[in-house]
């Protein structure tokens, strides 16, 4: 699709002197400068996401999901959906949230295209973790047992006032 242009003008700061790393350090120093450049290799190549990272996965099904075109309207019931989606695919609720509205941030920005891994953002959120969240007991259970913890401390009072 077309890239809309924003609204509002894109600001940039603009700067004469040298954006290196070098030009912000000490002369001769060329083994700081070495460093900077390898950790900022290092974040770059951390920022490109493979297509079978969930958290790429997840925002593809979210650009699906929106519906108004620049609005980028997500329903209740689908971000309930969506929800219970990115928990099966690991996805703490937090990041699954960010997700979300960094998808609609782009969508309300213009770019609807589907490669998400091209999104910088996205590779700020922390990966989906290996297993998922350990499951509730059911709630008849919870009361059974609330019931069976009460009538024992209701034994122990009964034997305690006939000593």
């Amino acid at each position: 699709m077309p890239r809309i242009a924003p609204a509002r003008p894109t600001l940039r700061l603009v700067n004469d002197a040298d954006p290196s790393p070098g030009a912000l350090l000490p002369e001769g120093d060329e083994r700081i400068v070495r460093r900077t450049r390898a950790v900022e290799a290092e974040n770059r190549s951390a920022a490109d996401l493979s297509s079978d990272d969930a958290r790429v996965i997840f925002a593809a099904e979210v650009a699906q999901q929106l519906q108004g075109g620049l609005v980028a309207l997500l329903t209740p019931e689908r971000r309930q959906r969506l929800m219970h989606r990115a928990g099966g695919l690991g996805l703490r609720p937090f990041d699954a949230n960010l997700i979300i509205a960094i998808v609609q941030d782009r969508a309300r920005g213009g770019e609807f295209e589907l490669d998400a891994s091209a999104d910088v953002r996205l590779g700020m959120i922390r990966p989906a973790g290996g297993a998922p969240p350990p499951r509730r007991a059911p709630v008849w259970m919870m009361v059974l047992s609330a019931v069976a913890l009460a009538g024992a401390i209701f034994t122990v009072l009964v034997l305690w006032l006939r000593a």
